[in-house]
């Protein structure tokens, strides 16, 4: 209808254009007999529009009558859904607690395992040397003695992004007769000039969502030293007591950006392939 009044509007100003033109009459009567058949369209096309809505408006009541029905049918149900869906949703909460509760279980009883084994291992194994090994990729420190894993915890690092080489201590002897001090050499077996991975860069679309810590790593590669290596690592005071009594001659403190190779196994000490 709103395009029929543009229309219409449009042809009286060109009605009134033609009035005021130099056309002669037979173009006048051409264009105004055009004007009429159009009029006459849009005049039976307002009413097929008017027939169609008012069917469509009948249509709607009676679609509004049905509704109206339809909710009085729901209402009257409404305490019986409501009580089924109370019961299906305590249901649900009590089977996601349950799983939950297995999982909690479940995840304690393996680590309960896993800690007697290493507990077992650690008293049959305490009198041979230990090889503790700490990894920056994983950051874990682990310990082996006579090749049975006895001890694990997760440690922290400073710069954690960057580098920190492979290195080897060797506990060679101890210091005096009170066997409280040890002897050590260290093996540096990566290159002093570090090389900034670019791995972890590229978790980041560009370099303004880069931590602080891998900007600082990328600007200033820290030296790949074992003097370096031992300040970057923090113990515990239990961790650092754990490993002191564990640690005699022969004994080995590895410290590595690697994870242990896969052939570590249950008749290995730590296998480590440092990128070199």
């Amino acid at each position: 209808m709103q395009r029929a009044e543009t229309r219409a509007t449009a042809r009286e100003d060109e009605h009134r254009a033609d009035a005021q033109s130099d056309l002669d009459t037979e173009t006048l009567l051409k264009r105004a007999e055009a004007r009429k058949v159009e009029a006459d369209k849009d005049a039976a096309d307002r009413e097929a529009a008017a027939r169609d809505e008012t069917e469509l408006e009948g249509k709607y009541l009676e679609a509004l009558h049905d509704l109206e029905t339809a909710q009085q049918i729901l209402a009257a149900q409404d305490d019986i859904i409501l009580n089924r869906e109370n019961a299906v949703k305590a249901t649900e909460a009590d089977i996601v607690n349950l799983k939950k509760a297995h999982r909690e279980v479940r995840a304690s009883l393996d680590l309960a395992r896993d800690e007697y084994q290493r507990a077992i291992a650690a008293v049959q194994q305490f009198s041979k040397p230990a090889t503790v090994f700490v990894s920056r990729r994983t950051g874990m420190l682990k310990v082996r003695q006579g090749n049975a894993e006895v001890f694990a915890t997760a440690i922290k690092m400073a710069s954690p992004e960057a580098p920190i080489g492979t290195h080897i201590f060797t506990a060679m002897a101890y210091t005096d007769a009170s066997e409280t001090g040890l002897k050590w050499q260290a093996l540096t077996l990566t290159d002093e000039a570090p090389r900034v991975s670019q791995r972890s860069s590229r978790r980041y679309r560009n370099a303004d969502e880069e931590p602080e810590a891998v900007v600082a790593a990328r600007a200033a590669p820290m030296p790949l030293t074992a003097t370096n290596a031992l300040e970057r690592i923090e113990l515990t005071p239990e961790v650092r007591a754990r490993i002191t009594e564990l640690m005699k001659p022969g004994s080995a403190f590895i410290i590595s950006d690697e994870t242990s190779s896969p052939e570590t196994g249950r008749h290995t000490d730590f296998i480590v392939q440092p990128r070199l």
